[in-house]
């Protein structure tokens, strides 16, 4: 630090004397001296903020590393699982999220006529969070795993967490559907457009509520009858969770075939 000092100095000090004795023999304003003078201050103020800064580093870093040491002492002696234990708890809660994961076409494909669906996942997130921030804490308590890859460790832990969000979510939706009441209402609407998903074969009309175009997934044998400007019966039902969907699609064609 002493030698940095050193070589930082003396190069300003010489461009502040080189300034003033050029400004002193060319005679010229006094602007032209003060310029060279008002930056070679902010040059060594700059200079002095940087070796606070580098003091309050170090002092930073010695008083995290006794920190650690003290911890260090205190905590357990962590022993890593076998290889065994460790590859089977692994890759099950790899299997298990995967399956979560991609079976949430089929959930999903089922919330696609609620009418609130928004609300919803909304809800559904909040109660697959707090679940899963619950059973991630039982996790860390009673499993509490140990592996000899980090990483792998990470990846156990963050699957506690989101696994029972997954699976929520699928029992929320399948709850909600299986258990529905009795027809609520019956509304008549105009088909305003039509649509499909060509890779995964789903069909959509478009109908107008409240002045708002909302898409619904219909059967293919519905869709193949239904034209644009047709009006659609829906039937409404109140799932066993509060939420109303489009349990069916009753056409009412609108032009008459000669």
């Amino acid at each position: 630090m002493h030698q940095f000092n050193q070589l930082f100095y003396k190069p300003v000090l010489f461009l502040l004397l080189a300034t003033v004795a050029i400004a002193a023999i060319w005679k010229v304003e006094i602007k032209w001296i003060a310029l060279p003078a008002f930056v070679t201050a902010g040059l060594v103020i700059i200079y002095q903020l940087h070796k606070i800064s580098l003091l309050f580093d170090i002092k930073y870093k010695i008083a995290l590393e006794k920190e650690r040491e003290k911890n260090m002492l205190n905590e357990e002696i962590k022993v890593p699982w076998s290889k065994k234990k460790e590859s089977l708890l692994y890759y099950g809660m790899q299997i298990v999220f995967f399956i979560c994961g991609y079976s949430i076409t089929f959930s999903g494909k089922l919330i696609e006529n609620y009418l609130n669906w928004k609300d919803f996942i909304l809800e559904a997130l909040l109660v697959g969070g707090f679940i899963g921030y619950l059973c991630y804490r039982l996790f860390r308590h009673y499993i509490h795993p140990v592996f000899y890859e980090r990483e792998k460790e990470d990846h156990v832990k963050l699957a506690a967490f989101v696994i029972p969000i997954l699976i929520s979510f699928h029992a929320m939706v399948w709850i909600n559907k299986l258990k529905p009441s009795a027809v609520i209402a019956n509304s008549e609407l105009i088909v305003t457009d039509k649509g499909e998903n060509y890779r995964y074969g789903n069909k959509y009309i478009f109908l107008n509520i409240d002045y708002k175009q909302v898409r619904f997934e219909i059967p293919k044998k519905d869709f193949m009858k239904i034209r644009e400007k047709d009006t659609v019966t829906i039937v409404i039902r109140k799932g066993a969770l509060g939420f109303n969907y489009v349990d069916s699609f009753l056409v009412k064609p609108s032009y008459t075939k000669n």
